[in-house]
């Protein structure tokens, strides 16, 4: 027994020591890292996709071991792999909104929303591991349920992959979409009854439709303001078409109906209203942006199917009606007659740096505009939504120009600084996408004839 003993202590110790690693018991786990992350703005929806490279079959001793973010510890695993099991193996770590999702490879394991940070920064690490981390910085998460971040810090299109080797990836699309297409015919000389028609066909989500109508008045004094929604005729159809009889007047002496078609899921969330000619999300007055109206009680805007580029208001616009918003002044419409019985019609043309307004009179010789003003300024970019201010180029002028598109058309108001309170709107169509000229001389000044 003793001479068995002595030559068991004869065996050198890093050969020993070398038989132990060796033994699956002794594995590690040092070698995964975290490859891949997701998350869609709200938090609810996100994925952690573990990798360990193809040289590290045995990284199995999971046991008790955690991924954390700045936040602390979000998962903690128990039990451990088989041997020989993770060369090249991902581990897939999603909530359940994640996993519910179509394309979503089956997780691992599930873990609570909002694991790690949306806005950022954040870092999330496995277990004690410095070299495992993925960390990003403020905003650079993406969030737009296509994109993920991916190791060491790339974004594209999100690739989860479990330890199983399922691989999918998956496209969130969260609320209604906004409502595509809308067009309405007047069916009476009256207007109290209107046929609407939207595309339903185009993008998906919706499980109801309304239209909601509202005066001048309740349009936003500026871009990104309120719309308020006057009317509404609710639950009007799921088809696309609707007859809305009995249409309420513009009660507000200015002659104008606005409308709107809103799509509602079955929790009865409103989605996008679309953008306005600046870009930004059209809003009501209810909880974030939604109507208030038709037992709507809440939006998510995070569909963008149906909103459409932000269109330009480069060309030429006709006025067709103009308003003085001050006193007793009512709308006037255009074209008109001057008191000698002269027809008179106003346009507008509009480059990104040049705002000219014209008139026609019918004695003109071959019925081209006369310019009546210029207002340009090398500095400014005028787009549907855009401000300006003339006394960029004129001081003291105190001259105001807003820019608003509603549908089709093109809304113009002036604001004056000497006359407070007062503002001069002009309701005009497109009638080219160019202007008159092909080339316009470099004006900086005002010249108003009438």
């Amino acid at each position: 027994m003793g001479q068995r003993a002595s030559v068991l202590l004869s065996v050198p110790l890093w050969l020993l020591t070398g038989l132990l690693c060796a033994t699956p018991a002794s594995a590690g786990s040092h070698s995964w890292v975290v490859k891949e992350l997701f998350s869609d703005a709200s938090g609810n929806l996100q994925f952690v996709e573990l990798w360990c490279p193809p040289s590290q079959p045995n990284e199995i001793n999971m046991n008790g071991k955690s991924i954390t973010s700045l936040t602390g510890p979000f998962h903690t695993f128990t039990g451990s792999f088989a041997p020989g099991s993770t060369g090249d193996a991902h581990i897939l770590l999603g909530t359940a909104a994640f996993a519910a999702l179509p394309g979503a490879p089956t997780p691992d394991h599930i873990i609570p929303p909002n694991s790690f940070s949306v806005a950022g920064p954040d870092t999330i690490q496995w277990h004690v591991y410095g070299a495992s981390i993925l960390s990003y910085g403020t905003a650079q998460l993406p969030t737009d349920g296509v994109n993920s971040l991916t190791r060491p810090a790339t974004i594209g299109p999100n690739s989860p992959t479990n330890f199983a080797g399922e691989s999918g990836s998956v496209v969130i699309t969260t609320g209604p979409p906004a409502v595509p297409g809308l067009t309405l015919q007047r069916l009476d000389t009256a207007g109290t009854e209107i046929q609407f028609d939207w595309d339903v066909a185009a993008c998906e989500g919706a499980d109801s439709y309304h239209l909601i109508a509202g005066h001048l008045s309740d349009l936003p004094s500026a871009p990104g303001g309120a719309y308020t929604a006057r009317y509404a005729y609710c639950f009007a159809s799921a088809v696309g078409q609707t007859v809305w009889d009995n249409v309420p007047p513009a009660a507000d002496g200015n002659g104008l109906l606005w409308f709107l078609a809103v799509s509602q899921d079955v929790q009865q969330i409103e989605g996008s209203w679309g953008l306005d000619g600046s870009g930004s999300q059209r809003s009501g007055t209810g909880v974030n942006g939604s109507s208030g109206v038709c037992a709507s009680i809440d939006r998510d805007a995070g569909n963008t199917c149906g909103e459409g580029p932000v269109p330009t208001i480069t060309g030429v616009w006709q006025v067709v009606s103009m308003h003085e918003e001050c006193g007793e002044d009512v709308p006037v419409t255009l074209p008109q007659q001057t008191p000698s019985g002269i027809t008179y019609d106003f346009w507008y043309e509009i480059t990104e740096t040049t705002f000219h307004s014209y008139y026609d009179l019918s004695t003109f010789p071959g019925g081209f505009p006369q310019q009546d003003g210029i207002y340009h300024c090398a500095d400014w970019q005028i787009t549907a939504g855009s401000v300006i201010d003339v006394d960029s180029i004129i001081q003291d002028d105190g001259t105001t120009i807003r820019f608003e598109l509603a549908g089709e058309q093109l809304v113009v108001r002036m604001e004056y600084a000497d006359d407070p309170g007062c503002t001069d709107t002009y309701f005009t169509s497109r009638v080219s996408n160019t202007d008159f000229s092909s080339a316009i001389s470099d004006c900086d000044l005002f010249d108003d004839e009438f």
